[in-house]
């Protein structure tokens, strides 16, 4: 049986994971070939986010807790994927949000479309099928813009939805892609993570493919999209561009 950590960062969530985190661990009904855990990646958070989660592992086993300071979703992300190696060696590694705008319905099929060859499945709010009902136009056309440009600036691969934050990676790859972004000089603290992660599976020869989701409202909280992020984007396409260029001509 595989073995599959959904990794959840988390800053002042403690309301929506009271009622997330047990609706994700009822999708084990739905995968009866992966053992299914959960490790919320809580960055110092003042509403006691780290308290609700210590009171659900009592009643899910398979639910850790990992604390630390506020350092940036790519961070959190990094951390979460190194204590999963060490603790839990899992075969399977899933990047979703913990304010419910991602479904864990969706859960069981983005799990069983990560089979070789797939490397990488992306739960896309943009391929054909998907939707973001709760975006206004702008929040739309933003997130677009974004996935247009790595495909039509910075010469990269053309994918729908290159910021979705709702994946299922093979771990053993997730692992050597945190390292190659590194070593690459590519953004590794924000969001932008999120895009040069993806970019470097596929310079890599990755497998990535993208099934529909719906992009739910928030159901508390307000977005951490920062302008930081967006000028972390901005400055991240530039080496992209010159690790595309660096990268495709010789595939």
């Amino acid at each position: 049986m595989r073995r599959c950590c959904v990794v959840l960062p988390a800053y002042c969530e403690a309301r929506p994971l009271a009622t997330l985190l047990p609706a994700l661990f009822a999708q084990q009904a739905r995968l009866a070939d992966c053992e299914l855990w959960a490790l919320v990646v809580d960055d110092g958070s003042p509403d006691g986010t780290a308290l609700v989660v210590e009171e659900l592992i009592a009643a899910h086993p398979r639910l850790r807790l990992l604390e630390g300071a506020k350092r940036g979703l790519g961070d959190a992300y990094q951390r979460g994927f190194a204590h999963a190696r060490a603790s839990l060696a899992p075969e399977l590694l899933v990047q979703m949000d913990a304010d419910w705008q991602h479904d864990p319905a969706a859960l069981p099929e983005l799990i069983a479309a990560c089979r070789p060859p797939v490397d990488i499945v992306i739960g896309s709010r943009f391929a054909p099928g998907g939707a973001t009902p709760a975006f206004s136009a702008r929040r739309r056309a933003t997130s677009r813009l974004g996935s247009r440009l790595l495909h039509e600036w910075a010469g990269l691969p053309r994918l729908a939805d290159y910021t979705s934050g709702f994946r299922c990676l093979r771990a053993e790859l997730a692992w050597q892609l945190v390292e190659r972004c590194r070593q690459d000089g590519l953004a590794r603290r924000g969001y932008a993570f999120q895009s040069s992660l993806i970019a470097e599976a596929l310079l890599g020869g990755a497998q990535v493919i993208e099934i529909p989701i719906v992009f739910g409202a928030r159901r508390h909280g307000q977005s951490k999209l920062g302008a930081g992020d967006y000028w972390e984007f901005a400055r991240n396409l530039g080496r992209l561009r010159r690790r595309a260029r660096a990268q495709l001509p010789a595939q």
